[in-house]
């Protein structure tokens, strides 16, 4: 087969790509026409923090939670936090990384407006203007040439800066219903490195976008997460390179070493999961996913659901079937019929897995990797009183799927992350409407 992709792919692909980064263009900027409807200035820093309230109230480290344990996790790799229930807004994501600099040191790097179009994708410029004390006009001017996508785009935001750990905005003008985010910066325990945390919510007012969305509701996740990640690995890397620092090589997943982490303070991880799901991503090739959530079920229940897989085609998308084969040399394999629609791009898969199963606490199997060799799959059950944590282990390699997603992920590797996120929550939310449902 030709390496070249045919003709009639490139229109998958322009369409794909469109759809994609179209919904990340509408998070990052308010579309191609520029609105100069200015939403009124705050006079003072009781408004501004009347405005900006629906961020102001979110942290990344819940009250009563160890960092210690935040610290381990970005330590294996990227940090998602997944909100369910914010004020004001369904949902809002935060995506966190490590960085091997002081926080002050960080924040400057995120002040650095100037400098921004040397580091930070797409942005042509940021004009500031004081309105009072740690409360300013960001105006922001962005330059997207991606694919074949290559415009101009301009609005605007009012931040409240906290120096040296806290940045929070909402929209000040542009073609948005909402824009709301903050930047939160956590020391590491000895002070050398940062923890920081970067969430964006945004709704815009294109009608093109609202269509995509209310027909892909997985999409605007996707495009959320790819946006914070993107901007996150952007931070960490000036930051890191101010200091005089080369990048590390991503570690290989380390499981026997994820199951400790994930298992040695189960509160902690209780604050977190609280409030939403709680996702680890670990660089690749392929990214490894392991995500989080909190169950009101005991451990017995939670087990023997999440084990049915037999029952999995009733309550989780994209299963159209699932058959057990028998025992194997293993353990016992199940072939797996899936079927996923990504933005009008349909593909299909019938993995074979061989499961081993280690009640209440452990169900594992083994993935393979067309690119690069077998991976665990996992899923890890913690009883914490009448409550479960569950995590589930796995990675996609999405590139072997076909020639429109490899081309889209060589664009921009972090719809890789943003991908394998929002099947994480996805399923999820499936295993937990199902173990929970009365």
């Amino acid at each position: 087969m030709s390496k070249r992709l045919k003709i009639w792919d490139w229109s998958r692909v322009r369409a794909f790509i469109f759809i994609l980064f179209s919904g990340l263009i509408g998070l990052l900027g308010p579309g191609i026409a520029i609105s100069l409807n200015q939403i009124p200035r705050p006079g003072n820093l009781a408004e501004a923090e009347k405005m900006m309230r629906v961020t102001l109230s979110e942290r990344a480290l819940p009250e009563g939670a160890d960092p210690v344990l935040l610290e381990k996790m970005l330590l294996m790799g990227q940090v998602i936090m997944f909100y369910d229930h914010p004020k004001e807004i369904p949902w809002m994501s935060v995506a966190g990384i490590l960085i091997r600099a002081p926080m002050e040191k960080v924040y400057q790097v995120i002040m650095d407006h100037p400098r921004y179009p040397e580091y930070v994708p797409m942005t042509d410029g940021i004009d500031d203007h004081k309105l009072f004390e740690n409360v300013y006009q960001e105006d922001l001017h962005l330059k997207v040439k991606l694919a074949f996508i290559n415009y101009r785009m301009d609005y605007g935001l009012y931040s409240y800066r906290q120096p040296p750990h806290r940045l929070d905005w909402t929209l000040a003008w542009g073609e948005f219903d909402r824009c709301v985010g903050f930047w939160e910066l956590i020391p590491s325990a000895d002070q050398k490195s940062t923890m920081a945390f970067y969430s964006i919510y945004s709704e815009p007012s294109s009608r093109f976008l609202k269509m995509i969305y209310s027909r892909e509701p997985t999409l605007e996740m996707m495009t959320n997460v790819s946006t914070a990640t993107m901007i996150v690995q952007a931070m960490k890397a000036e930051a890191e390179k101010r200091q005089g620092l080369k990048p590390v090589p991503a570690k290989p997943l380390d499981w026997p070493g994820m199951e400790k982490v994930l298992t040695s303070d189960p509160k902690t991880l209780a604050l977190f999961l609280e409030r939403g799901k709680l996702l680890l991503l670990v660089p690749g090739p392929t990214v490894y996913l392991v995500a989080g959530t909190l169950l009101n079920s005991g451990i017995q229940d939670a087990f023997r659901k999440i084990t049915d897989f037999k029952n999995y085609p009733q309550f989780m998308p994209g299963v159209k079937g699932v058959k057990y084969l028998g025992a194997g040399k293993n353990g016992e394999t199940y072939r797996w019929d899936l079927e996923f629609d990504l933005a009008g791009f349909k593909f299909s898969q019938s993995p074979q897995w061989q499961y081993r199963f280690s009640p209440p606490g452990l169900v594992s199997w083994q993935i393979d990797r067309p690119c690069c060799g077998p991976a665990p799959g996992f899923w890890k059950l913690i009883p914490l009183e009448n409550k479960t944590i569950v995590f589930n282990g796995t990675t996609t390699d999405l590139r072997s799927i076909g020639r429109i997603p490899k081309y889209a992920l060589s664009v921009e590797p972090t719809l890789e992350y943003a991908s394998l996120a929002s099947q994480g929550v996805l399923v999820l939310n499936s295993i937990k409407d199902k173990i929970e449902k009365k």
